[in-house]
Order: C-alpha cells, then sequence, then structure tokens
C-alpha cells in the first residue's frame, strides 16, 4: 500500500521567443486536491521584457508552498530558482479544458493571466515515473499547441517550444506548455 503524498493539477505554461535559449514567461502552478498542508494553489510565475513580472511564488495558502516546493516541485526542469519570495494572492480558473482554459492571478497591482489554447487529446500516464522516493502513478495530461501570458494586460512576447524532457514520461518530447489533471504523486519505497 502506498503512502498519497499529492493530488491535483499541475499546470505549465513557458513561452521563448524565437532562437533564444531561456524562457521569456513562465508559469508553474499546482492546484492541490490533498496534501498533508491542505488544499489550495502554489503559481511560480515570472517574465521579461516589457510586460516583465520579477519571479515570485503566489498562493492563497502559504502551508502549502513550502510542502509544494520540497514534495512536489522537480527543480531540475523548473526554470526558477528555489527560494523565491512568496506573495498572497486570489487565483482564479476559467475556461474550459479542450477549448480554452486560463488562470489568473492576482495580487496588489499585479494581474497575470495565462492561457491554454489549441488543446490535444489527453495523454494518460498509467505506469509510474519514479524520482527519488516519489512516484507520479497516475495523470491525464493535455499538451497545447499555443497559449498566452499577458502580465497588466501586456502581452508576453514568445511562443511554445518543444521540450525534448516530455520523452521520459510519455515517449516523445511535448510542448512547453501544457496542464496534468488528476495528477497522483505517491511515497515510492
Amino acid at each position: 500500500m502506498s503512502e498519497l503524498l499529492w493530488t491535483g493539477e499541475h499546470w505549465i505554461l513557458y513561452l521563448r521567443r524565437p532562437g533564444e535559449e531561456s524562457n521569456s514567461g513562465s508559469v508553474s502552478l499546482y492546484r492541490t486536491a490533498y496534501s498533508p498542508a491542505g488544499e489550495g494553489t502554489v503559481a511560480l510565475v515570472s517574465a521579461d521584457g516589457p510586460s516583465g513580472i520579477a519571479p515570485a511564488v503566489y498562493t492563497d495558502n502559504r502551508p502549502l508552498v513550502d510542502f509544494i516546493s520540497e514534495t512536489v516541485i522537480k527543480w531540475s526542469a523548473s526554470p526558477f530558482p528555489r527560494g523565491l519570495p512568496v506573495v498572497d494572492a486570489r487565483i482564479t480558473r476559467g475556461g474550459a479544458v479542450p477549448s480554452g482554459p486560463e488562470w489568473r492571478i492576482e495580487a496588489g497591482d499585479a494581474t497575470v493571466t495565462a492561457l491554454w489554447t489549441e488543446v490535444e487529446p489527453p495523454v494518460v500516464m498509467d505506469k509510474p515515473l519514479r524520482s527519488v522516493g516519489i512516484a507520479v502513478i497516475h495523470s491525464a495530461l493535455f499538451f497545447s499547441g499555443a497559449a498566452r501570458m499577458t502580465v497588466n494586460g501586456v502581452e508576453v512576447e514568445g511562443s511554445p517550444f518543444v521540450r525534448e524532457g516530455w520523452r521520459r514520461a510519455v515517449g516523445r518530447p511535448g510542448s512547453s506548455c501544457c496542464f496534468a489533471l488528476s495528477e497522483t504523486m505517491v511515497a515510492d519505497g
């Protein structure tokens, strides 16, 4: 019997300008349905250029931030550094999964939106994906052919790009803009 660590959704939106190696905009959002730290949402966000916003962690449940940072985030695949400032935020979702889901993050004077479009049919991960002491045992993964990020109404330049790292999880490269619904993590021991 495995110990349930976390179940929820992981939304990824990484954009790059053509020919560049680093992201012009990044959102990595964890909507938690169950964890030892409770429910809630944690979103790591950054964008450069005219629409810029300094890298930070936005949340509606501060105790959840440490749990997500220590247990759920795979830092080797993340474009974010550890130890970002934490900001209390109102985080809401709109739209529909197959046709354009969107997250809105509001904190103080900052409003960030992340929108996924051209959503492909789901890839169901039903074989455990193991890491040190943890296994993702299930995920319904949706890749997105197009996506958009705004900061205070200004669109972040860039487009989704192909990430080779998806090969380990799904057997092929995939978009840098995707979301995993029904993701479940257990202690693997």
